[in-house]
């Protein structure tokens, strides 16, 4: 939820400055990190478990200047190369991008 919630902010911050082009791609990718956090909340749910949702923090007084992107990037590019290690593991003879996440 935490990366959907960066990308959301920089969502608003593009809008904000008219870069509608940047502005829908951080949108489409906080549209997908809801997604991925939906999965681990049924996935937890589904087996008994209880999830309790912690709030996010505010950052100050909002994004307002391009500095701000680049810890969105970082963590664009962190959750790309974990993805790449869950589906990528060596020697259990499954190609890569084949192993289900869930």
């Amino acid at each position: 939820m935490y990366s959907s919630y960066l990308y959301l902010s920089m969502n608003a911050w593009f809008k904000s400055i008219n870069l509608d082009g940047f502005a829908n791609w951080m949108y489409q990718q906080a549209k997908e990190e809801l997604v991925h956090a939906m999965k681990f909340y049924d996935f937890i749910n589904q087996r008994g478990g209880r999830v309790i949702p912690a709030a996010i923090g505010i950052y100050g007084r909002g994004i307002n200047n391009c500095c701000a992107l680049l810890p969105t990037l970082r963590r664009y590019y962190h959750d790309q190369l974990e993805m790449l290690k869950l589906r990528v593991r060596p020697g259990d003879g499954r190609p890569p991008g084949t192993m289900p996440v869930l």
